[in-house]
C-alpha cells in the first residue's frame, strides 16, 4: 500500500472539493440507506482531508531551529538509564545483523503509521459509525496535545552524535526525511512518539469494537509498532511511553466530558453493514 505523500495543498484542494460535493449531496437529498451513506462518507472524508491538510501544515511549523535537541535526546537516555529500561542498543542489535529484517522493519515504520490509521478509520465508519465521532474526536485531541509537546526538539536516537546508534532507513535508501528540520514529518519531534500514539489509539478503540475479532489485530500493531520505532532508532522506549500517556489523559478528558464524546462508555453495536442504517434501540417492555 502507498504511503501517503499528499502535500498540504493537494490535500486542501481535495477537502474542500469534497465538502463541496457532499454539501451538494445534501441539498439533493438523496434517498435511500445509500444515499444518506453516500452523503455522510463524502463529507466524512473532506473532514478527514482538512484535517490531514492542518496534520502536515503545523508539522512544518514545529521547529524552525534544533537549538537544544542533542541535548534533550541525551537527557532521555539519562532518565532511562536511571529508570533502567534504557535498552534501545541491545534492541536494535537484535535486527541489524539481518538485512531483511532491517527493511522490514522499515517499511513497517514507513507503511504502518499513517495508512494504518487511515484503514483503522475506515473500518469504524463502515462497520461501528456509532463509535466514529469519539474515535476521531481521540484521534484530533491526542494528535494536537502532542504537536504542543513537539515545539520543543528532541533528537531521535539515530541523530545522536557518537551514540552508537545506526540510522537503518537511511543505510537502506529507505528514509522518509530530508535533512534536519525538513521532510513529511519532522525529525526533531521524537518525544512523544505520534506512531506509538496514534498504533496504542487503534489498539484502544479496535478492542472497544471488536475485542475477539479485531482488538487482538489492534494490540499486535501497538506491539509491533513500540518494537520497529525503536529498533529503527527513530524514538526512545520513552518517546512510546509519554505517547500513551497523553493517550491516557484524551481518553480520560472524553470520558469526564460525555457530551464530548457521545458513545464514549456504550458498548459498541457490532457489524453495521456497509451503506446500512443504525438498528434500532430496543424499546423496554413495559
Amino acid at each position: 500500500m502507498p504511503h501517503l505523500l499528499l502535500g498540504w495543498r493537494i490535500a486542501l484542494v481535495g477537502s474542500l472539493a469534497l465538502l463541496a460535493v457532499g454539501a451538494l449531496l445534501a441539498v439533493v437529498r438523496p434517498t435511500g440507506p445509500r444515499g444518506r451513506f453516500a452523503v455522510a462518507a463524502v463529507t466524512e472524508w473532506g473532514i478527514v482531508l482538512g484535517l490531514f491538510t492542518m496534520w502536515q501544515v503545523v508539522g512544518t511549523l514545529a521547529h524552525h531551529s534544533s537549538a537544544g535537541a542533542i541535548g534533550r535526546g541525551e537527557d532521555v537516555l539519562a532518565v532511562e538509564r536511571h529508570l533502567h529500561i534504557a535498552s534501545e542498543h541491545a534492541t536494535q542489535s537484535l535486527v541489524l545483523g539481518h538485512p531483511w529484517l532491517v527493511q522490514a522493519c522499515n517499511g513497517y515504520y514507513l507503511y504502518g503509521h499513517l495508512n494504518g490509521l487511515a484503514i483503522f478509520l475506515v473500518w469504524v465508519f463502515l462497520w461501528h459509525r456509532r463509535l466514529y465521532p469519539s474515535v476521531r474526536l481521540t484521534v484530533v485531541l491526542l494528535t494536537a496535545a502532542c504537536f504542543c509537546v513537539h515545539f520543543v526538539p528532541v533528537a531521535p536516537p539515530r541523530l545522536l552524535p557518537g551514540a552508537g546508534f545506526v540510522d537503518t532507513a537511511r543505510q537502506y535508501g529507505e528514509s522518509v526525511y530530508g535533512p534536519a528540520t525538513t521532510g513529511l514529518a519532522d525529525q526533531l519531534s521524537a518525544l512523544p512518539s505520534m506512531h506509538v500514539g496514534w498504533a496504542a489509539l487503534i489498539a484502544w478503540w479496535a478492542w472497544r469494537a471488536s475485542p475477539w475479532r479485531w482488538g487482538w489485530a489492534g494490540m499486535a500493531h501497538l506491539a509491533l509498532t513500540s518494537f520497529v520505532v525503536v529498533a529503527t532508532a527513530n524514538h526512545y522506549w520513552l518517546d512510546g511511553i509519554a505517547a500513551m500517556a497523553v493517550l491516557a489523559l484524551v481518553l480520560a478528558l472524553q470520558a469526564a466530558v460525555p457530551a464530548s464524546s457521545p458513545s464514549l462508555g456504550r458498548p459498541p453495536r457490532q457489524g453495521t453493514p456497509v451503506g446500512g442504517e443504525p438498528e434500532p434501540e430496543p424499546v423496554p417492555a413495559g
